[in-house]
């Protein structure tokens, strides 16, 4: 039997901590370090952080799996 989302450790359990790891990707690959946070959203289905970001008039949106703590996914609008 596999335990449910609820028992499992997440690496990513706080808004804070996401939040900090899609800023840091965002400054690692776009080398800068003026970024706002638009918005953040957490799928309890998937278990996986959506952080809206701008940076430079660009939008940039980051999903994190919250259970490892990896990146899964950066989109540019």
């Amino acid at each position: 039997m596999n335990p449910g989302l609820g028992i499992i450790k997440h690496k990513l359990e706080k808004k804070k901590d996401a939040v900090s790891l899609a800023i840091s990707i965002t400054i690692k690959k776009y080398k800068t370090t003026k970024i706002s946070v638009l918005e953040t959203k957490y799928d309890y289905n998937a278990g996986e952080w959506y952080i809206a970001l701008e940076q430079a008039n660009k939008k940039i949106i980051i999903r994190l799996n919250s259970m490892d703590g990896k990146l899964l996914e950066v989109n540019e609008i």
